[in-house]
C-alpha cells in the first residue's frame, strides 16, 4: 500500500464558516456561510499563491462583499464566461446573482431567486450545493427540507436566471453532481442513502431515470470523466 503527502504552499488564516472556493484567472472566490460574504483574493498564477491587490508581498489581503443578512451563501459558482457569480443562500432558501467587472473581479449583486415554492415553509428548508451546466445554459440548487433539485435557466445576455421549478429527489440532498458532457444529473440523498439519477432535458427539466443504492449517509457526490 503506497501513500502520498499533499503539503501546502503556505496556509492563510481565514474565518469559520469558509464553504468553497472557485477561481476565475488571476482571482479566487471564496463564500463563507456564518460571516455572511464573499471574499476575493488576487492569484499569482504562476505559482498559485496569493498576493495582495498591486502584486506586491505576502500576506495577501482579500476584498470583502458583505451579502445580504437573510442569505448566507453556502456555496459559489461561476459561469463559463467569467462574467457571472452564483450562490445558493442557505438560509435564504434561494440563488443569487452577481455581475463579475471583467477587471477588479468585483462582485455585484443583481438578482435573487427563491429556490421553493412560494407557499412551501422556508423555515423547514435550507439549500446546499449549486452546479451550473458545462455550456452555462442552467444551474441547479439542492433544497434540502423540500427535498428537491431546483432548476434555473440562465440567459446567456444577462446572466439572471428563470425558475424551470423543482424536482423531486431522495431526503436531504445535500450534494449532486453534472456529468461532464451535460446530459445528466446525480444527486445524492443524505438521509436515505439512495442516489437519484436525471436525464437534463433540452429545456433544462429534469427527468428522473433511475434510484440506487448509495450506501448509509450519502454525504457527496462527483461525477468524474476519465475519457481522453
Amino acid at each position: 500500500m503506497f501513500f502520498r503527502s499533499v503539503l501546502p504552499i503556505f496556509t492563510i488564516m481565514c474565518w469559520v464558516s469558509l464553504q468553497n472556493a472557485v477561481v476565475a484567472g488571476n482571482w479566487l472566490f471564496v463564500s463563507l456561510l456564518q460571516e455572511k460574504a464573499i471574499v476575493t483574493f488576487e492569484r499569482d498564477v504562476e505559482t498559485g499563491t496569493l498576493i495582495r491587490r498591486g502584486r506586491t508581498a505576502f500576506p495577501a489581503e482579500p476584498a470583502i462583499l458583505m451579502t445580504p443578512d437573510s442569505h448566507h451563501p453556502r456555496h459559489l459558482m461561476l459561469h463559463p464566461s467569467d462574467r457571472w457569480a452564483y450562490t445558493s443562500d442557505e438560509a435564504g432558501d434561494s440563488i443569487s446573482v452577481y455581475d463579475v467587472a471583467p477587471t477588479q473581479a468585483t462582485l455585484k449583486l443583481k438578482q435573487t431567486v427563491s429556490s421553493i415554492p412560494a407557499d412551501f415553509d422556508g423555515s423547514k428548508n435550507s439549500t446546499a450545493r449549486c452546479e451550473i451546466t458545462p455550456d452555462g445554459r442552467f444551474i441547479y440548487v439542492a433544497n434540502r427540507g423540500h427535498d428537491s433539485i431546483a432548476g434555473f435557466m440562465i440567459d446567456q445576455s444577462s446572466g439572471m436566471v428563470r425558475s424551470l421549478g423543482q424536482f423531486s429527489t431522495e431526503p436531504t440532498p445535500r450534494s449532486f453532481s453534472i456529468s461532464a458532457d451535460g446530459r445528466h444529473l446525480y444527486a445524492a440523498g443524505q438521509a436515505s442513502g439512495r442516489l437519484v439519477v436525471y436525464r437534463i432535458g433540452e429545456t433544462g427539466g429534469l427527468e428522473d431515470i433511475g434510484r440506487f443504492e448509495s450506501g448509509p449517509v450519502s454525504w457527496s457526490a462527483l461525477c468524474v470523466d476519465t475519457a481522453d
